[in-house]
């Protein structure tokens, strides 16, 4: 991780939040001034215009005997008093009229709303109010007033300023995370080959050298444990050429034995054996080349017809399932006969799933075998009334070298047997679904290759 200059958390809130005062302030100021300088230029009549107006106003009538009303400022409105305080003339409404008399008849000279002038036996009274106003007539009666517009001025700017610089901080933050984040992803990923980056940030850092030092602990762990599963499939490959060698030598005996003169039921049994250490040579051919992760098989597919390939596999699957007493179920649904496939593949395949079968049925079960054809895909499903499988099982049953639950039975229900069927399958394009069937109460391995 380089070096960088670091600085805390609570160092980047006060800071953020000092600057984030600071253009508020800002933000609430610019208004007025635009306001200012409005009001500068003309637009915009101040709160006290109309005051001064109406004190201009005052000074005229009293210059004038016979000023005219009409030329006053559109801000100030007027009542002319008898010294009997009867009205003579008015531009007031009768509310505002009302109070302008009472003033009159107080005797005082001004307050905040009334300036009164005594002039030739009459009392004028000038009203004004104390609020800002546009200098466009048109502005004033279909616009909102100047008060108000700068209030919203004010609030826009505070909304708009708080967005902005809250938008900023989380981008600093995000940039700081990102070190984070690439890092949860290429773990997750099962990519440990990279370099942990830093952040300005020491509280993030230090998480960033936690994950640093979790990533070098999990580089060893699966280093560890791709060495023991390499020895495991060392062990296993010198197991499995240990096995060919006998099993050659048991082949060419059989060989030899099935040329003497034999009478046809132990003819019948030499083709059954001779089948049988076929498939066995070809399960171990498979099985090495699967040790040796060398999954690149070559397919034979051929047409064959569907019904002989699942008879022949009930056959066995019953010769086999006789020790136990085991019923074989056996269901066709084929609306397509003629189809093209690996034979030996499939056979492989299936036959692991109906050994595994009959392993883990108990004496006088059933198995169930259902192929099913039409005009996508086929599907060969079998079942079970065994403990069926696990949660765990469920997820790494297709695994190499993955045992399963220990407790259920010494024999390995679906350690390399399932994973060479999902390898042979894999090389028909087909899948693998496994599950617990509901009908039997085991378990359920389903085949399906397109067609």
């Amino acid at each position: 991780m380089g070096m960088k200059k670091k600085y805390s958390l609570n160092r980047l809130f006060i800071k953020f939040l000092f600057s984030l005062i600071g253009v508020l302030i800002l933000g609430i100021l610019i208004p007025p001034i635009i306001f200012f300088s409005a009001g500068e230029l003309g637009y915009i009549n101040y709160t006290n215009q109309g005051e001064k107006d109406a004190r201009l106003l005052a000074q005229q009538i009293v210059a004038e005997s016979k000023f005219d009303m009409k030329k006053r400022s559109p801000l100030n409105e007027y009542l002319v008093l008898t010294t009997n305080f009867k009205v003579e003339d008015s531009s007031m409404e009768k509310e505002v009229e009302s109070k302008a008399i009472e003033f009159a008849k107080s005797n005082e000279t001004q307050n905040m709303n009334f300036i009164r002038v005594d002039s030739d036996q009459r009392i004028v009274i000038i009203s004004y109010k104390l609020q800002s106003s546009y200098t466009n007539d048109f502005l004033n009666k279909h616009f909102i007033s100047p008060d108000i517009l700068l209030l919203l001025l004010i609030g826009m700017n505070i909304l708009i300023v708080s967005s902005i610089w809250i938008k900023r901080f989380s981008t600093i933050i995000q940039k700081e995370l990102a070190p984070i984040n690439s890092a949860v992803k290429k773990i997750k990923n099962n990519d440990l080959d990279f370099e942990v980056q830093g952040s300005n940030i020491t509280e993030l850092n230090q998480i960033l050298e936690s994950f640093d030092e979790m990533k070098g602990s999990l580089q060893n762990a699966l280093e560890k444990r791709w060495e023991g599963e390499q020895k495991q499939r060392n062990q296993l490959a010198a197991l499995v050429h240990d096995i060919k060698t006998p099993l050659t030598g048991a082949i060419g005996w059989t060989e030899l034995l099935n040329e003497t003169e034999l009478n046809s039921e132990q003819h019948e049994f030499i083709q059954r054996l001779l089948k049988n250490q076929f498939s066995i040579e070809h399960l171990i051919n498979s099985l090495m080349e699967v040790t040796l992760e060398n999954k690149k098989l070559e397919t034979d597919r051929q047409f064959h017809k569907v019904e002989d390939f699942g008879r022949s596999l009930k056959i066995e699957a019953m010769n086999i399932a006789a020790m136990k007493n085991i019923e074989i179920l056996y269901e066709e649904k084929i609306d397509q006969s003629l189809i093209e496939f690996d034979y030996y593949l499939l056979h492989q395949a299936v036959f692991n799933i109906l050994s595994n079968a009959i392993d883990f049925t108990p004496i006088n079960g059933q198995i169930r075998m259902t192929i099913e054809v039409n005009d996508i895909e086929l599907k060969l499903l079998i079942e079970d009334s065994g403990k069926g499988f696990t949660k765990e099982a469920m997820e790494h049953a297709t695994e190499d070298l993955y045992r399963g639950d220990s407790s259920r039975s010494g024999i390995n229900h679906f350690g390399m047997g399932l994973s060479i069927v999902k390898n042979n399958i894999g090389h028909l394009n087909g899948k693998i679904i496994i599950g617990n069937s509901e009908e039997l109460g085991g378990a359920s391995v389903e085949i399906v290759i397109p067609i």
